[in-house]
């Protein structure tokens, strides 16, 4: 028993003598448009409700791109690596109006943030990479408006998805290396939108108000530690 503990440890310290793990962070841009139909489906029924009852009527705009921050860390093992990564994203839409009858400003902001825990496994062929992962997602809706002007939530919801990338790997110093990496992002579950319709009362003409927010777009990674062909 003692002999195949201490073989056991023996294969973990070698195993890991072999491995290079890289602290990351990097920028992430996201194209949504054509994964929130549903979305805004709401948003142009809103527009078009208040269009016919306000004056000076400032459209609240679609969902289009998302952006934010990523970390994460790479334990990379020749010719392949784990990656965990947590990635937040956000944007904020906006409208504003003029009751006629009152002369009050009606208005309403929107703040979207999601919130993404990744895992998954990239395959190197010299400076190219490709991978996948799977992804837990937390969509969170805030808002502010007339006639509430504090910033409370309308909508909490989470879906699974997996991101599929290809990448870039440039090398850099013995401090730092960049990634490049296009991606799509494909929605296993979706998120409910009811809340979000709840609060705008649009009666939209949808079968359901449930949206995958399928995206694709570009992110830019530094790692720590030099990059190995």
């Amino acid at each position: 028993m003692r002999s195949v503990l201490l073989i056991l440890i023996g294969c973990f310290f070698s195993f890991n003598s072999l491995a290079q793990f890289n602290a990351r962070v990097g920028y992430q841009y996201s194209y949504f448009k054509t994964g929130t139909k549903v979305h805004n489906t709401i948003i142009d029924q809103f527009n078009a409700n208040n269009n016919s009852t306000l004056d000076n009527y400032q459209e609240m705009s679609n969902l289009k791109g998302f952006h934010g921050i990523l970390l994460g860390g790479r334990y990379r093992f020749q010719p392949v690596a784990l990656n965990v990564e947590l990635t937040s994203m956000f944007q904020r839409i906006s409208s504003e109006g003029i009751e006629p009858t009152s002369g009050k400003t009606f208005f309403k902001e929107h703040y979207y943030g999601i919130v993404s825990y990744s895992s998954g496994l990239e395959f190197f062929v010299g400076k190219f990479s490709f991978g996948g992962t799977l992804d837990i997602n937390r969509l969170r809706i805030r808002a502010e408006n007339d006639v509430r002007p504090d910033r409370h939530i309308i909508l909490r919801e989470n879906s699974f998805s997996s991101h599929f990338f290809v990448g870039i790997n440039l090398d850099g110093n013995d401090h730092l290396s960049l990634s490049i990496q296009p991606f799509v992002q494909i929605p296993w579950t979706q998120f409910d939108l009811t809340g979000l319709e709840s609060q705008l009362d649009t009666g939209a003409n949808v079968e359901d108000f449930k949206d995958g927010f399928l995206n694709y777009g570009i992110r830019v990674i530094f790692n720590n530690g030099y990059f190995e062909n």
